[in-house]
């Protein structure tokens, strides 16, 4: 299947995509996935979280088949993504057990008309500065929508610092917008 693992890191979390990107790199080329790892804003009206739904249309546009976000404070340890196919969106997110929502730090989407629909709809949302920005617009997608969007388990965005979302056998460790702590349990995780 032809995958693309997607990244974007700017300002104060650049110094974690410094971190991770030669480790990412590694990881797709093994799994013969592709990988773009941008430093873009291209809506400043928006927060720059809001780059991922561009970047992940982008890919459904290039032809990818499968497109996998990771956020700048995320660390993929290598084992090979393989979610999200059966999901009715074909697209999976992780379920957030503190927050009770959907969490877009790690997501696995396959290409869809259904699935372009979406990102446009969610493009087209308004975020109302909400905290969490383009995730909020994100879960009132997904409400208006049930059973459209599948969880993905823990161990695909284990949340380093919190009993609550975290998994002893992670594939992707995750330390949701906090690149305080991402630099330091990143080091941590690759043994610096």
């Amino acid at each position: 299947m032809n995958t693309i693992i997607l990244q974007n890191s700017t300002d104060r979390c650049q110094p974690l995509t410094d971190l991770t990107s030669s480790i990412h790199c590694r990881h797709a080329s093994r799994h013969n996935y592709s990988i773009m790892i941008s430093h873009r804003h291209r809506d400043t009206s928006r927060h720059v979280a809001w780059e991922k739904v561009y970047m992940i249309l982008d890919a459904v546009n290039q032809g990818y088949e499968r497109i996998v976000w990771l956020d700048a404070d995320t660390l993929w340890l290598g084992e090979p993504i393989e979610t999200g196919q059966e999901a009715p969106l074909g697209m999976t997110f992780h379920l957030d057990e503190e927050y009770h929502h959907y969490n877009s730090g790690v997501i696995v989407a396959h290409a869809s008309d259904k699935l372009e629909l979406f990102l446009r709809e969610w493009i087209d949302s308004s975020d109302e500065n909400h905290k969490w920005w383009e995730q909020h617009p994100m879960n009132r997608l997904i409400e208006k929508s049930p059973g459209i969007a599948e969880a993905i388990g823990h161990e695909w965005n284990s949340l380093d610092y919190s009993e609550a979302n975290r998994s002893d056998l992670p594939k992707i460790v995750a330390w949701h917008g906090r690149p305080d702590l991402a630099c330091e349990g990143i080091a941590k995780w690759l043994g610096m």
